[in-house]
This record gives structure tokens, C-alpha cells and sequence, in this order.
């Protein structure tokens, strides 16, 4: 196993959310950098929903959101000690909460009329301080009926065919 995957593999697996300590240094990580784009282009594959053909999610994790941080660190000279206190805020919103998922939106395509129409809405959003936010709708139908007054109202609706329906936020 290479140094880069058993580094990777530790970030990616602890759940909280990412420090100063928890990052490389600029040397350590241009050193190990060619390897870690690689194993994050890997990760990401596993986490990319084509919506259609001008969007896709990446489902974000600890890892990714490490990388990100390395990679806009590696373009500051000399980072302050508050320039990596605000990459970190940043990023850290990307680092999945326990039992909840993150995504990043991306505009594929450049000059096609439908990607320049999502990258319109996206910068109208963000120059307005409006959020973006997607729900994501599970259906699960099972062939038994349900008892709307066994199910708690948190863990989903019961409609009036019996369907159970559960929402990520």
C-alpha cells in the first residue's frame, strides 16, 4: 500500500472535520500530489451522478474536501495563519455531517446554451445570497400496507396507498 492511499484512507475515514494539523505541508504535498489527484479522480468517479448533460453531483466526503484545501493552499505563496483558518470554514461546509450527504453542483460544457443558461442561474444565485439547496426524494413501496399511526412523522409520510416515503435532506 502506497504512502498517499494509507494517507487518503485516513483522512477519508475520520469523521470530524478537518484542522490545520490535519493538512500536508506545501512540500509534503507537492510530493505526494500526482498520486493523490490520481486517487482522488478514482474517488470521485465513485461519486459522480449524472443529472443530465450539463450537470452532474459529486457526492463530497473528508477526503475530497481535504484535497480542495491542499489545492487552493498550494497557490498562496506564504498562507497566513488566517488565510487557512477561511479555507478551512470554507471547505468544511463540503465534510458530511454523520448519516448526512454533501454534494458539490458542476456545469458541464462551457459554451453549450444549456450550460450557459445553469451558469447564469447559479451566479444570479450567488450574487443574490440566495442558497441552492436539492432534496432529494427516496420512494420505497413495499407490497404490505402500512399503519400511519405506527410510523413516526419524522421517519417519513405515509400516503394513502400505503407507500412510505423518506427524505434526505
Amino acid at each position: 500500500m502506497t504512502r498517499s492511499l494509507r494517507l487518503a484512507q485516513k483522512i477519508y475515514a475520520d469523521g470530524s472535520k478537518l484542522i490545520a494539523s490535519d493538512l500536508l505541508s506545501k512540500e509534503d504535498y507537492e510530493r505526494e500530489r500526482a498520486d493523490l489527484l490520481r486517487l482522488a479522480t478514482q474517488h470521485r468517479k465513485q461519486r459522480r451522478l449524472r443529472l443530465n448533460p450539463s450537470l452532474s453531483l459529486i457526492f463530497e466526503t473528508r477526503f475530497t474536501a481535504w484535497l480542495q484545501i491542499q489545492e487552493e493552499l498550494r497557490w498562496l505563496s506564504h498562507p497566513a495563519p488566517q488565510d487557512v483558518a477561511e479555507v478551512l470554514t470554507r471547505c468544511n461546509l463540503l465534510v458530511p455531517k454523520p448519516d448526512e450527504l454533501t454534494a458539490t453542483l458542476f456545469v458541464d460544457g462551457g459554451d453549450h446554451p444549456a450550460s450557459l443558461y445553469w451558469i447564469e442561474c447559479c451566479a444570479d444565485a450567488h450574487k443574490n445570497h440566495r442558497v441552492a439547496c436539492l432534496q432529494l426524494c427516496i420512494h420505497s413501496c413495499s407490497n404490505r400496507p402500512l399503519d400511519a399511526g405506527l410510523l413516526p412523522k419524522s421517519s417519513g409520510e405515509i400516503t394513502p396507498r400505503g407507500m412510505r416515503h423518506r427524505y434526505l435532506r
